[in-house]
């Protein structure tokens, strides 16, 4: 018996590709750049914040050490 040459297309079909529609769901990424804006805005306000935190105790002692010396000022007044 002699082999015949079959071609394999008619032995095997081929599966037709298919390609699925890829559907992107943008409110994920949208609410992670939102989380992240407002981390970053509140790491900002904080840092101001400690940056600030001694020139605002400076200018409270300074209030302070004034309202005593009127204070003061106004007792001597009184005592005359």
């Amino acid at each position: 018996m002699k082999p015949n040459l079959v071609e394999i297309s008619k032995i095997i079909k081929p599966k037709p590709i298919i390609i699925p529609e890829v559907k992107y769901d943008y409110s994920k990424i949208i609410f992670n750049t939102i989380s992240l804006i407002i981390i970053v805005i509140g790491g900002y306000i904080l840092y101001r914040r400690k940056v600030n935190k001694k020139i605002n105790q400076i200018d409270y002692q300074n209030k302070v050490t004034g309202l005593y010396k009127e204070i003061k000022i106004y007792e001597k007044l009184l005592k005359d």
